[in-house]
């Protein structure tokens, strides 16, 4: 299609899409527009207009009539989507389906314990659903902001911090649209009168809920996820580390006790700068407005901080003899190598009530926020690390895309041994260090045998070589990962020119995909892209 012809299909479709929806649901003010294409890296693509659908029959209307013209069109949960894309779509002239409105709670189980959500529902939001009806029943958080989709992150894959950390395993009973407005509903949930429609993942004959995550194969309206009770007995459980292989010694060795069972819950790993980035901005007083970080420098304010060169934090909980073996084996597994401190639940509420009257850069209120975090409150806290390199944090809202934080994340996933956390910690180290960034690193334990490393690259997007140098360190990482066989779990709209090597022509996953998208979306309108499922 030609740009002319482009053009004269748009205005046809907004003409359209505002008769049928009318034009409270539809936007294509610039502004708008340019809010919408607006990301934490340089990386952007234009939008035509903003859809505001608040039920499924919107979303078939609007999809038969972007089919109808050939309009791309991007759906987003939220739009929080800060260091992969923001809400910025994946190609040009794109339409935005923003799925804001379809943010009903649907049902909350508490004998079953489980929620069917729509896309538009935050984590705040169905935490405080939760609590306000003393439900007993607690949502695995993730460090994404609080007003994030819980719908969205699942579909990433993303992962949160309890025995459920891995979200998209504890989901299920997806109800999907195609691009031709046709429904389907995953597992057991497509016959009426299943009851296990929303407590059993697999359902029967193909299993088709994972191709709808980290695809661009049809539109999700409704989710189940599962939820966990609140425990009887649990508690912070935080590990300090002196350097890199005490880290990969400590995963090495904890990679057994989950193995065996007795660690459920995710543990994360982090290092000096990530934690420290929590708590204040780059300290450009004390370096005379110079960048990087020296490292005498890094060493004395985390001595301050009482931050040692790697945190480790994660919850444990169950019953009260349980979780106190958990805690007696974590001890003894980790003799030798690092100190484990556990923070009972009472003592982790008496420090929330003192840390009301600190300051939100103090460690104790920070910590008081993690230890919420772990019970399935979500916080503010890892967010505010995006605005590591401005010159000041916001004291209210945080906007990393309107504050011009440059946010690049890159996730390569690793096995859990030592010598591929001090393989992996080393590429890290000496890239960061070749482009004057700061080394800013989580590792966390996915499952029984593998990590995931969380590097941020954060810069300011006022520094005129910002950009620059952060996109060439960001392809430079995915290059050296890619090499040592580190390969990332996703990745975001940024990440083209490592595309041509993730999504090879020759490469029959991808073949495959291609022939899924060309069946069930055969005029690519939704999300196309360069390479990949386009």
């Amino acid at each position: 299609m030609t740009t002319a012809q482009m053009l004269s299909s748009s205005s046809e479709a907004l003409s359209e899409w505002e008769q049928h929806l009318g034009k409270t649901k539809i936007d294509y003010s610039r502004d708008t527009c340019s809010r919408y294409e607006a990301t934490c890296s340089p990386t952007s693509h234009t939008v035509v207009a903003v859809l505001y659908p608040e039920s499924k029959d919107d979303i078939i209307t609007l999809l038969r009539t972007a089919e109808r013209f050939r309009i791309p069109v991007y759906p987003i949960s939220r739009g929080k989507n800060w260091g992969y894309g923001s809400s910025s779509p994946t190609s040009d002239n794109t339409a935005i389906i923003d799925l804001s409105r379809m943010n009903r709670i649907l049902e909350v189980n508490t004998e079953l314990g489980y929620a069917v959500i729509e896309p538009g529902v935050t984590q705040a939001q169905l935490y405080r659903h939760l609590l306000n009806n003393n439900t007993g029943l607690v949502l695995d958080a993730t460090g994404a902001s609080p007003e994030a989709s819980i719908v969205g992150n699942i579909l990433e894959r993303g992962f949160g911090q309890s025995p459920y950390g891995d979200r998209f395993l504890h989901s299920s009973a997806m109800e999907v649209i195609l691009a031709d407005g046709s429904l389907v509903r995953t597992g057991f949930s497509h016959y009426p009168q299943a009851k296990a429609a929303h407590i059993h993942k697999w359902g029967i004959g193909p299993y088709l809920d994972g191709i709808f995550t980290q695809s661009n194969f049809g539109i999700i309206t409704q989710m189940t996820i599962w939820l966990l009770p609140e425990p009887e007995y649990d508690g912070l459980c935080i590990i300090r580390l002196a350097n890199d292989q005490a880290v990969g010694q400590t995963i090495d060795r904890l990679r057994g006790l989950r193995m065996r069972g007795l660690l459920r819950s995710t543990l994360h790993f982090a290092n000096d700068l990530r934690v420290l980035s929590t708590l204040r901005n780059f300290p450009y007083e004390q370096t005379d407005g110079q960048t990087p970080l020296p490292q005498p420098l890094l060493e004395k304010i985390c001595k301050n901080h009482h931050i040692a060169a790697w945190n480790a934090i994660g919850g444990i909980g169950g019953v009260k003899q349980d979780v106190r073996h958990t805690v007696r084996e974590l001890r003894r597994c980790l003799r030798g190598v690092a100190h484990v401190y556990f923070v009972p639940s009472k003592i982790g509420k008496l420090s929330k009530l003192i840390a009301r009257f600190t300051s939100p850069s103090s460690v104790l209120r920070v910590n008081s926020d993690l230890f919420e975090l772990m019970r399935g409150k979500p916080t503010h806290v890892p967010t505010r690390g995006v605005y590591w390199r401005k010159k000041s944090i916001p004291s209210k809202e945080l906007r990393p895309t309107f504050d011009r934080c440059g946010v690049m994340w890159c996730s390569p996933v690793l096995p859990s041994t030592e010598r591929d956390v001090v393989s992996l910690m080393s590429i890290t180290r000496k890239t960061m260090d070749e482009y004057s960034l700061e080394t800013n690193v989580a590792l966390s334990l996915l499952n029984e045998r593998a990590c995931c490393a969380t590097v941020g690259l954060f810069y300011d997007r006022e520094d005129p070589h910002g950009d620059t140098v952060a996109q060439q360190c960001y392809h430079s990482l995915l290059d050296r990962y890619y090499e040592a066989g580190y390969i990332p779990y996703r990745y975001g709209i940024n990440s083209s020119d490592a595309e041509e090597t993730l999504f090879r022509s020759d490469d029959t996953f991808w073949n495959t995909c291609q022939r899924i998208k060309g069946a069930l979306d055969p005029h690519r309108i939704l999300s196309p892209g360069r390479y990949s499922i386009t």
